[in-house]
């Protein structure tokens, strides 16, 4: 299994996820085109520590985990 962080410039925040959350797909997300004009994925990384620390490096308002992979 691998983490991802989407880092959201609208919203100001970055959220880490399971690569198999129905939000991420492996860094490709579901909304497709839509996500990258409103931000970026990261990663992947081996160990949620990492996406962790790679979500606070990002410096937004809020970061998170996601509420539907990370619970």
């Amino acid at each position: 299994m691998s983490y991802w962080v989407y880092e959201s410039w609208p919203l100001n925040k970055a959220v880490v996820h399971k690569d198999d959350c129905p939000y991420c797909e492996n860094g490709t997300n579901k909304q497709g085109a839509s996500s990258r004009r409103n931000g970026s994925w990261l990663g992947p990384f081996d160990k949620c520590e990492d996406a962790f620390q790679k979500a606070e490096q990002t410096k937004r308002k809020i970061r998170t985990g996601c509420k539907s992979c990370m619970g």
